[in-house]
């Protein structure tokens, strides 16, 4: 767990401006967006709230290209890590590999809440594997289950206190928000989620990328070579 937020703290060190730009470019209109519709017609805020989290799966991908440039050594640009994900049309392969992922999750949750718990842990590396090796759908997942066979608890145990750390304050923030007068709450929220999505949700996904190399080094002698190869394809 140390380790993994000081590797965190020293890519935010060392490579926040590229890292806020890559989540912020696309992502912050559509928040603002969203958090006017939630004042002025919350009937209609799924209609916002879907392409924003299209998006987000979009933006998740870049995000691994980011951080796969700083393990390699190289400079990474927003430039760049957004056209691989969008040059390559692996944009969809994100979109639809994390719509068959979450429709996976839900269905489990639905029917007897175990299945859905046990594939939201196999297969928390879906989407970084759709970035990063080219998969999608149901073959991302699998590949997913193969890294993380023998190694759940291993994996619930790094990200359930990580996730804690950096999402209750913010839960807090957003119930303090709710009870607010209309502009103030509005303003409030807009705050928290400006730092939720542009300070700890890129941590999170920082977090995954770095786990997925951690079990491919721990599984497949994963290196340097094989990770230049990744993002050549």
């Amino acid at each position: 767990m140390s380790s993994l937020f000081a590797n965190i703290g020293h890519v935010y060190q060392h490579h926040f401006r590229v890292i806020f730009h890559c989540s912020a470019l696309p992502m912050f209109p559509l928040l603002l967006l969203m958090e006017v519709v939630k004042v002025t017609a919350p009937k209609w805020v799924m209609l916002v709230v879907l392409p924003y989290s299209l998006v987000s799966f979009v933006v998740g991908g870049v995000m691994t290209v980011v951080l796969s440039d700083i393990c390699l050594g190289n400079r990474p640009t927003v430039r760049r890590s957004y056209a691989r994900i969008l040059g390559e049309n692996r944009w969809w392969h994100l979109i639809s590999t994390g719509l068959v992922y979450i429709l996976g999750v839900y269905l489990g949750l639905l029917l007897l809440i175990l299945p859905g718990l046990w594939l939201l842990v196999r297969g928390s590396f879906t989407s970084v594997i759709a970035a990063l090796e080219g998969r999608r759908n149901r073959d991302a997942i699998k590949r997913s289950m193969a890294l993380t066979k023998g190694q759940v608890w291993r994996v619930v145990g790094l990200t359930l206190p990580f996730y804690l750390i950096l999402m209750v304050p913010i839960w807090g923030l957003g119930i303090v928000a709710s009870g607010l007068p209309a502009m103030t709450g509005f303003v409030v929220s807009l705050l928290v989620n400006f730092v939720l999505l542009m300070v700890i949700a890129p941590a999170v996904a920082l977090a995954w990328v770095l786990l997925y190399y951690d079990q491919r080094v721990r599984r497949e002698s994963y290196d340097a070579q094989a990770l230049s190869e990744d993002l050549m394809r």
